[in-house]
């Protein structure tokens, strides 16, 4: 994902001259072409996320467009107030990527990972938050967040997650894409679990089981009306988020069920509520968290049976 933003950004930069990115004492090796191209527009301003989000709004009320590029974990909960006063409070349309979340760097530990980040985010007002679930998606995210009046998080991982849309995709923030059409069973995925409900549809299909896909790359403002929809053809909804279970992904669409009353069963997937006492790479966590699609198809069946 982080090689489509930075050539995504560089594309952006180049017809716009007004495009700035703020980096945090991160981002070195991913923004190297754009700051031989254009290093009057790449600001490296050192360890201080918090002064990264005031210059920022500061940049884009003299007419700039700025990004901000920090690992997750740092840009969201170091930052709250920031975003919160000098971002949301005053509606100014920075955009944030969150780079490395969820458990991408499991191995630095529960300080370095960013598991809470959708929830702290998308409780503020005038900000939308997105997830991209493949390569593809972080480009049309990026490119889709230039046209928003208010501020955006983009959050995206560096796990080498295979492209799963072709290039033309209809990208829409606030509208989900249907990737796969089922029977009985929808999975919505946000963000870098897409390849994982991807791999749960193909174990299912040796069963002749036929599950749906959808990438809610947006979870705030959530796609209402395609969870509505599925009403007409699922009784199953299965949410997948590499985020704590049932504050982001899951618990939005849990709402959508409750305000319209949605004869719907939904079962979330997600990292516990905890923080991990365990050390180790991000496969070896998704191992230990049940989040591999064999774990999960495995206790999609076992529901089903019960």
């Amino acid at each position: 994902m982080n090689k489509a933003m930075a050539n995504k950004l560089i594309s952006i930069a180049e017809r716009n001259k007004d495009v700035v990115i703020i980096l945090v004492d991160l981002g070195y090796k991913i923004f190297r072409e754009f700051r031989s191209r254009f290093p009057d527009r790449c600001i490296n301003i050192g360890i201080a996320e918090s002064s990264a989000i005031g210059i920022a709004a500061g940049l884009s009320l003299c007419g700039k467009t700025v990004f901000i590029y920090s690992m997750a974990s740092f840009i969201t909960t170091r930052c709250f107030e920031q975003i919160k006063i000098d971002l949301c409070h005053q509606n100014i349309p920075v955009k944030i990527i969150g780079g490395n979340s969820g458990i991408t760097i499991g191995s630095a530990g529960a300080t370095h990972q960013a598991i809470e980040d959708i929830a702290i985010i998308k409780s503020l007002p005038n900000i939308c938050v997105i997830a991209p679930g493949d390569p593809v998606e972080v480009q049309c995210a990026i490119e889709a967040s230039m046209a928003l009046t208010s501020a955006c998080y983009i959050r995206i991982t560096k796990n080498g997650e295979k492209p799963v849309h072709h290039a033309n995709v209809s990208f829409q923030i606030g509208l989900a894409i249907p990737v796969h059409h089922g029977k009985q069973i929808a999975i919505i995925s946000t963000g870098n679990l897409l390849n994982t409900a991807i791999a749960i549809r193909n174990l299912a299909l040796v069963h002749n089981f036929d599950i749906g896909i959808y990438s809610m790359h947006t979870v705030k403002p959530i796609d209402t009306e395609l969870i509505r929809r599925l009403v007409n053809k699922y009784e199953i909804i299965v949410t997948l988020e590499e985020h704590v279970k049932g504050t982001g992904l899951g618990g939005e669409v849990a709402n959508v069920i409750l305000e319209y009353n949605l004869p719907l069963k939904l079962w979330q997937y997600g990292l516990p509520n905890q923080y991990p006492e365990i050390v180790g790479d991000r496969n070896y966590l998704i191992n230990q968290f049940g989040l591999t699609p064999e774990a999960i198809y495995k206790d999609i069946l076992q529901k089903i049976k019960r």
